[in-house]
């Protein structure tokens, strides 16, 4: 795969988003102590996936995702739907890829790896949406020009409308969903 990004512009990339990882690291070890911790950047290689998810709690992945455009709520979010995450990443390793790729999308939507949630922060990380696992019947498969790497993808996403928007500020009320 051919990369689209400068080195320097990769390791930017990482420090961007690792900056957000941190911080939900940070405030969600405050009330879970078993909570795992996001690899420093560092540690990440440059343009290779990490199959590691960002953190972890009992086993279950916590994903931090951090945009580059700002938003509040569902109102001002500049896209019809939320992006999650690329679909390869998600996809249940137990089944064979070849069978997984030939199934329809809601088969697909069943084999996606067991998660906790997602906390997709915007730019400033004032807000944030959070995607936990009842949000699946609603999500799609979206094919994605993904400008930096220069590829094509197809991406996991959700309506808009079953996405928990909220400030950062008041992380505390996402517990009770987790």
């Amino acid at each position: 795969m051919e990369m689209g990004r400068t080195d320097a512009e990769f390791e930017r990339f990482i420090h961007y988003g690792k900056e957000w990882e941190f911080k939900v690291y940070r405030l969600l070890r405050q009330r879970f102590s078993g909570l795992r911790a996001p690899k420093p950047a560092e540690q990440v290689i440059s343009h290779t996936p990490d199959p590691d998810p960002d953190m972890a709690l009992n086993g279950f992945p916590i994903e931090a995702k951090r945009r580059k455009f700002d938003f509040t709520n569902k109102d001002d979010y500049p896209y019809p739907t939320f992006y999650i995450n690329e679909e390869y990443k998600m996809r249940d390793r137990s089944i064979p890829a070849h069978q997984y790729y030939n199934m329809g999308v809601t088969e697909r939507r069943r084999y996606t790896t067991p998660f906790l949630c997602y906390l997709t922060a915007n730019r400033a990380m004032t807000h944030m949406g959070v995607i936990i696992p009842a949000t699946k019947p609603y999500w799609t498969l979206e094919e994605k020009s993904l400008k930096l790497d220069d590829r094509k993808s197809f991406s996991w996403a959700c309506q808009l409308n079953k996405v928990l928007f909220m400030p950062v500020a008041e992380w505390e009320s996402i517990l009770d969903w987790i």
